[in-house]
């Protein structure tokens, strides 16, 4: 088990709730997260900051405090397909998929990036046909 796969499940085993889409939703994310050793976490910073919440994505990586999102922003910013895929899933609809991100995500990617970087992807990983290679340094 990497070390960044370690850190995942510790995260993970903070998000279990007694709101099983909650948990649900935390488990799918934290899962992609862990593609290509971390290339799900980038590949979703990097839709963020295409998406026109840099800062906001910024705020999560780093250690200051986090800003919030609604869930329109991430509706906008996050891959039609992923949010669908997770919806579909859990069997909910994309809406509430958003509704409980826009509450965990900020926290979740928080807690991957306790040094305030994101992890080294492993080389040539893609992520939902985004490659999704190298680090991003967001310290604050």
């Amino acid at each position: 088990m990497s070390l960044f796969s370690a850190l995942a499940s510790a995260v993970l085993s903070g998000f279990q709730s007694s709101n099983p889409i909650v948990s649900g939703l935390a488990r799918e994310v934290t899962s992609h997260f862990q593609q290509g050793n971390g290339a799900g976490l980038t590949n979703i910073i990097e839709q963020m900051t295409k998406g026109g919440l840099g800062d906001i994505a910024k705020s999560w990586v780093g250690m200051g405090p986090n800003k919030p999102v609604t869930p329109d922003q991430l509706n906008h910013a996050l891959d039609k397909g992923f949010l669908e895929q997770l919806a579909a899933k859990l069997g909910i609809p994309p809406q509430l998929v958003t509704t409980h991100l826009a509450e965990i995500l900020p926290k979740m990617v928080d807690k991957m990036t306790p040094d305030g970087k994101l992890p080294q992807a492993d080389p040539g990983s893609t992520v939902s046909g985004s490659a999704a290679t190298g680090t991003g340094d967001f310290g604050g």
